[in-house]
Formats: structure tokens, C-alpha cells, sequence
């Protein structure tokens, strides 16, 4: 090889490195960024789970107190139902009219219930609709979210893939590394407009989050809000429940007043039977026996006298009986009052009872996706290690190629010192001006050939031996060369094979990294 030709090759090899060096900064830079980005992911995925258990807590707490007052409420209302029960058996057994009466008020009582069973039953259709238009939404959003994890990894995969192919082309042809370096350059520019993609679709991830804590929020207030409500229902039930059991002693305090009156009215309608047999035989013995005038006529004004007392008497019990039945009615009126209220109770219980289920679904569902996020969360950080396994192997290889470089720069500058005797020239630096010194070298070089042929002969077999030297040395750095490819790429078979391995890891052995790690 002459000496214009080995320069020429110096110079391009220079401009070669010279192309290769920004490009594998920009790669370190990117290299760092992701590394970043992965730990401020990593933070906000362990502030998520934070949050989700804090609310999970109160969420399980709040169930608990829900439940005991369920139980409470339930209690209460067998109570009611049970003394409501022995109410209308003493109504039914006082008397035909409160039968019917009790029977108006159940008719009453069942159609109102019926209608409040048909609002509840739009109610819950409404709120199974609800739910399963928000499930289907998450649905959605989880399915999308695993099309881009899964694109973003076989991008990773095809780039690593494209990343070895390169460097066997940079090996093989040094000429095409412009046109590689163009092709990867592209790959970049894809990849991040991909990441950016991602960081899109974490921030609609960041807004749904907030959403689902301020509708859990909602959700809080209104539960302390049914609370509160119930909370008043059972003191105005406690205060009917009072006034009912008074008024049932009043009632049963009428109805022994009303017996003793029945009693007492039978009683006096007996004597006034009596009394008018005897004023029947009376009158037939005056027909029959006329001799005895005075002491009939006796007899029967002491009988006028007492039918006029009885009359009078009977009177008086009849307005008795009569003040007695508007009284009743009065009460009667006030019972059915009770007993609207007591529906009004029963169906405002019916609804909190409605309510709580749909809470208790809730909060099933909520666990569930929380399960789902962990998941989720776990196989993300699985893969984010992978790929942060695979950017430091890729980066430990560029740092070696560069080594190379530096390497076989230093060789041509000594190889370059040792045949034309001079001191060498940087190859990183300007390659114009190193060519143009090489130029008047090769001038000066050409005139004392011209003077010194015996000379220049002599010096043209020392570098024909050091040539054949220097390509035994060129030949052994490419074994070299190829070596170091050949490590890189069993680096990375067995950063495969690990991959496979950690996917076969069930997803209980994945566990969220400490703050520390």
C-alpha cells in the first residue's frame, strides 16, 4: 500500500469517527433520559398504590360501620313489624268495622308499596346501566393501554435487532455507515414520538385516577349524608314508637271502658225488658182486676217512675256511648296517621338498604381494579427493567466501540510517524487542514525522490516490510474486532434467555420497590 493511500484511508477512517462520535452521545443522552423517566414512573406507580391502599381502608371501615347499622336497622324493623302485627290482631278482634277499616289501610299500604318497588326497580336498572357503561369504559382503557405497552416492546425489540445489524454492518462496510447512521437516527425520532405517545396515555391514566378519587369522595359524602339521615329517621322513629305505645294504652283503656259500658247497656236493657213484662201483666191485671184500682193504679205510677228513670238513664248512656265513639274516631285517625308514617319509615329504610348494596358493588369493583393496576403496574416495571438491562448492554458496547476507535486512531498515528518520520496529526480534530499538510509532505516527499533515487529505493523496501508488518497488525485487531462482536452478541443471546426466564415469574413474586431501592 502506498503512502497517498494509507493517508487517504487515515482521513477517512477520522471523518468516519468523526460522523459516529455525536451520534453516540445523542444515544447516551437518550439512554439517560429513559433511565429518568422509568424512576419518575416508578414514583408515581408507588404513590398510586399509596393512595389506593389509604382509601381502600377507609372505604373497608366505612363498610363495617354500614353493616352494624344495617343489622340494627333490621333488628328494629322485625320489632316493628312484630308489634304492627299485634296491633292489628287486637284491631282485628275488637270489631267487624276496624276489620274492614285494617283492610282499606293494607290495600293502601300494598299499593303504595308496589310503587315504591316499581321506582326502585327503574332505580336499580338505572344504576346496573351505569355501571356496566363504566366498566365497559375501564374495559376499554386497560385493552388500549396493553396495545401500546405491547407495541412499545416489539419496537424495543426490532430496534435492538436493528442495532445488531448495524454493527455488523459497520464491521463489514465501513462506506454504508452514513446511510445506517440516517436509518437509526429515523428509528430514534419514531421512538420518541412513541414515548411521547406513552407519557399522553399515562396522563390520561393520571386523569382518570383523579377522577375515581373525587367520585369515591362523592361517594363518602353522600354515604355520611344517608347517614346523618338515618341518623334522624331513628330518632323521629324512636319518637313514634313512643307516641304509638301510648297511644295503644290509651286504645286499650277505651276498649275496657267500651266493654264496661256494653256490659252495663245489656245489663239495663235486661231490667227494662223486665220492667216492661211486668208492665204488660200490670196493665192486664188492672183490666182483670178492677176491685184493686188504688193499689194498681199504685203500682203503675211506680212503674211510670221507673220506666222514666230507666229512659232517662238510657239517654244519658247513649250520649256517654256517643262522646265515647267520637273519641274513638279521633284516635282511630291518629292511628292511621301512625301507621302512614310507619310506611314512609319502612320505604326510606328500603332505600338506604338499596343504597348500601350499590356501595358494597362498588367497592367490589374498585377492588378489583386495584387488583388489576397492581398488575399491571408489575408487569410494566418487569418490562421497564428489561429494557434498562438491554439500553446498559447496548451502552457498554458503544463505550467499547468508541475504545476501538480511539485504539486503532492511536495505531495509524504511529503506523503514520513510523513511515514518514514526521510527528503525526490529530485525527479528531479539523480534517481539512491535516490534509493539506499531508499534501505539502507529499511534496517535499516527491523532490527529494527526484534527488535521491538510490536513497528513495531503499526507503521504498523499509516500508514495504513495515507495510507487510503493518497489516499483520491490521489483520490481528480485526481478529480482535471480530472477537469483541462475538462477546457482544452472546451478551446479548443470554439477555434473551434471562427475558424468558423472568417471563415465566408469577405475577405473586412481583412485588411493588421500596422507597430506598
Amino acid at each position: 500500500m502506498m503512502p497517498d493511500q494509507f493517508k487517504a484511508v487515515q482521513q477517512r477512517l477520522a471523518g468516519l469517527v468523526q460522523m459516529v462520535a455525536p451520534d453516540l452521545q445523542e444515544l447516551r443522552q437518550e439512554v439517560e433520559e429513559l433511565t429518568k423517566a422509568l424512576a419518575a414512573e416508578e414514583e408515581a406507580s408507588d404513590i398510586n398504590r399509596k393512595m389506593y391502599i389509604t382509601q381502600r381502608a377507609a372505604l373497608n371501615w366505612k363498610l363495617q360501620q354500614r353493616t352494624s347499622e344495617i343489622t340494627d336497622l333490621h333488628e328494629r324493623q322485625l320489632k316493628l313489624s312484630q308489634e304492627l302485627a299485634a296491633c292489628q290482631h287486637k284491631i282485628a278482634c275488637s270489631s267487624t268495622t276496624h276489620a274492614e277499616q285494617i283492610a282499606a289501610i293494607e290495600k293502601d299500604y300494598d299499593e303504595q308499596i308496589s310503587t315504591i318497588n316499581s321506582l326502585h326497580q327503574r332505580e336499580i336498572s338505572d344504576l346496573q346501566l351505569r355501571h356496566q357503561l363504566s366498566r365497559h369504559r375501564d374495559a376499554v382503557n386497560a385493552m388500549h393501554n396493553a396495545d401500546l405497552l405491547q407495541t412499545q416492546l416489539a419496537w424495543e425489540r426490532l430496534k435492538v435487532g436493528d442495532l445488531r445489524r448495524d454493527c455488523a454492518k459497520l464491521e463489514e462496510e465501513c462506506a454504508q455507515s452514513k446511510e445506517e447512521h440516517d436509518q437509526s437516527r429515523r428509528d430514534c425520532e419514531s421512538w420518541k414520538t412513541k414515548y411521547d405517545e406513552s407519557m399522553k396515555s399515562n396522563e390520561q391514566l393520571q386523569k382518570k385516577f383523579r377522577w375515581e378519587t373525587a367520585t369515591v369522595d362523592s361517594l363518602c359524602k353522600n354515604c355520611i349524608m344517608l347517614q346523618e339521615q338515618g341518623d334522624e329517621w331513628k330518632k323521629k322513629h324512636n319518637q313514634m314508637k313512643e307516641e304509638h305505645g301510648e297511644l295503644q294504652d290509651k286504645h286499650q283503656n277505651l276498649e275496657e271502658s267500651d266493654l264496661a259500658l256494653k256490659s252495663r247497656y245489656h245489663a239495663q236493657s235486661a231490667e227494662l225488658n223486665v220492667a216492661l213484662e211486668r208492665n204488660h201483666s200490670l196493665e192486664e191485671e188492672v183490666q182483670q182486676m178492677k176491685e184493686q184500682l188504688k193499689e194498681e193504679d199504685r203500682r203503675a205510677t211506680e212503674a211510670e217512675s221507673r220506666k222514666l228513670f230507666f229512659l232517662a238513664k238510657l239517654q244519658s248512656l247513649q250520649n256517654d256511648h256517643a262522646e265515647q265513639k267520637e273519641t274513638y274516631l279521633k284516635r282511630r285517625q291518629a292511628y292511621k296517621e301512625l301507621l302512614v308514617l310507619h310506611v314512609r319509615l319502612h320505604g326510606d329504610h328500603h332505600k338506604q338498604s338499596k343504597v348500601v348494596k350499590g356501595l358494597e358493588n362498588i367497592q367490589k369493583r374498585l377492588i378489583e381494579e386495584l387488583e388489576d393496576m397492581k398488575d399491571d403496574c408489575r408487569k410494566r416495571r418487569q418490562e421497564c427493567e428489561d429494557m434498562m438491562f438491554s439500553h446498559n448492554v447496548l451502552a457498554a458496547r458503544n463505550d467499547e466501540l468508541l475504545v476501538q476507535c480511539v485504539e486503532f486512531q492511536t495505531k495509524c498515528e504511529k503506523l503514520d510517524d513510523e513511515v514518514t518520520g514526521a510527528q503525526g496529526f490529530e485525527i479528531i480534530g479539523s480534517p481539512v487542514e491535516s490534509y493539506d499538510d499531508e499534501e505539502s509532505d507529499e511534496e517535499s516527499d516527491e523532490e527529494s525522490d527526484e534527488e535521491n533515487d538510490e536513497e528513495s529505493e531503499e526507503e521504498e523496501g523499509d516500508e514495504e516490510s513495515e507495510e507487510e508488518e503493518g497489516g499483520e497488525e491490521s489483520g490481528e485487531e480485526d481478529k480482535e474486532e471480530d472477537d469483541d462482536f462475538d462477546e457482544a452478541d452472546d451478551q446479548l443471546s443470554d439477555l434473551d434467555g434471562l427475558v424468558e426466564v423472568e417471563d415465566h415469574v408469577s405475577d405473586d413474586d412481583c412485588e411493588f420497590p421500596d422507597e430506598d431501592k
